[in-house]
């Protein structure tokens, strides 16, 4: 006796070899979907990731470009003094000065040059805060702003003022090459790899150098 073939309506017979074929073709479909599905998400995440890194770099040049220019603005408008002035208050006892090793260690004592940290420009600010704070970086903002202005090559000369006497008159002009460093920091102190390479996650640092000519000034 021999088996029947079961007959579709409208059509052929089904052949033994055409069984599960559209099985694995929805399948292959699913694959795929999936896999483009799953690299547009690491896509996308790697970007968001890329844009955050970004922003914090521009950050980070936006504070060290404000501590340049506010040491510039200080030092036009009250004179030398003013680094004199910040520098005494580094030394007086009690004062804290942001801790810029590994990265900037200390300024040499015996080098010809100075240091000044965002947080003594707080004292010299009409305002009596620091340029750059946390709250200028945003809403929720895990980092912190620091910076350190160092000048060198400083002298100071005399040259005649529409005005005044040839001989300039007891007015003088102060040079001096500025560097500001920017650093942008973790605030959870937890957030430090022990070892010869210490450091904090995610820091970003930033750097911007002018050459100043500030005055007149009397002598």
């Amino acid at each position: 006796m021999k088996p029947r073939t079961r007959q579709r309506r409208g059509g052929a017979p089904r052949r033994p070899d055409q069984e599960g074929a559209a099985m694995i073709i929805v399948m292959l479909i699913l694959l795929s979907t999936t896999s483009l599905a799953v690299f547009a998400v690491h896509s996308t995440s790697y970007e968001v990731r890329a844009s955050g890194f970004a922003r914090q770099a521009m950050q980070s040049e936006y504070v060290s470009e404000a501590g340049l220019t506010t040491t510039l603005s200080i030092v036009d408008s009250v004179g030398p003094r003013a680094i004199l002035f910040a520098v005494a208050r580094q030394q007086a006892s009690g004062v804290a000065k942001p801790v810029m090793a590994p990265f900037e260690p200390e300024l040499d004592d015996h080098a010809e040059g100075y240091r000044i940290y965002s947080t003594d420009l707080s004292a010299l600010t009409s305002s009596g805060t620091e340029p750059v704070t946390i709250d200028a970086l945003g809403a929720r903002q895990p980092y912190t702003p620091t910076f350190t202005v160092d000048i060198y090559d400083q002298f100071q000369s005399s040259r005649p003022v529409a005005g005044y006497p040839a001989d300039g008159g007891g007015l003088s002009f102060f040079h001096a090459t500025y560097t500001s460093r920017g650093r942008m920091r973790l605030t959870a102190g937890d957030t430090t790899v022990s070892g010869p390479d210490t450091r904090e996650y995610h820091e970003t640092a930033s750097s911007s150098r002018a050459y100043g000519v500030s005055g007149p000034f009397a002598r």
